[in-house]
């Protein structure tokens, strides 16, 4: 899979939301104005994805630097080995 270089991928959300933002603004018709809304949406979207992503990622790096473990790895096991499930 190809990696973009992070000089491309980091601010192509930003010129998402220049690029909407100037659509909305300079473009009469519903159209233009429909697809800038959209643009700027995806925007923001994408950012808080990668924030969102980052937060966990650190978390997580963090927990098993300290020698625990994730909770969602601890639910998964749990689910694959039918540990807390009641079966009557």
């Amino acid at each position: 899979m190809y990696r973009w270089p992070s000089w491309i991928y980091e601010p192509l959300p930003y010129v998402y939301l220049l690029t909407g933002g100037f659509a909305v603004v300079g473009f009469d018709p519903v159209v233009g104005r429909i697809s800038g809304l959209m643009l700027m949406t995806a925007a923001f979207i994408i950012i808080t994805l990668r924030r969102d992503n980052r937060t966990c990622l650190t978390c997580r790096k963090g927990l098993e630097a300290l020698g625990g473990t994730h909770s969602y790895s601890d639910q998964a096991g749990a689910a694959k080995t039918g540990a807390g499930i009641f079966r009557p």
